[in-house]
């Protein structure tokens, strides 16, 4: 392969891949959202392996959650971490003055 050719297929990085970018929440509540998510559907297969397979709706409902944030990007479940205590106290720290985690959008 010459040169030129390896020059051309280089994939370059982008410059900032932060993926919270354009997201309404801040990236705490995203990232409490994605830990919530990932337990709930952990417990959730277990129980239907160790327990009854009637817990397999446990992931259906979190799955069908994921499919709804995705097609709509509105996510109840990180609306509602979003107005969880501990995240007030840290939200009015840094963003007073744009009204809490996604300037009012919340609420």
């Amino acid at each position: 392969m010459t040169t030129a050719a390896m020059n051309r297929t280089t994939v370059k990085p982008s410059v900032s891949p932060d993926v919270y970018a354009d997201a309404p929440h801040s990236k705490t509540v995203m990232r409490q959202t994605q830990a919530l998510i990932g337990v709930t559907l952990l417990a959730g297969v277990a129980a239907a392996y160790f327990v009854s397979m009637a817990w397999v709706v446990v992931p259906m409902v979190i799955g069908l959650g994921l499919v709804f944030a995705g097609a709509s990007g509105m996510c109840p479940m990180a609306s509602l971490i979003a107005r969880m205590p501990w995240n007030h106290a840290a939200e009015t720290k840094h963003h007073a003055s744009s009204g809490g985690c996604c300037g009012g959008r919340c609420g």
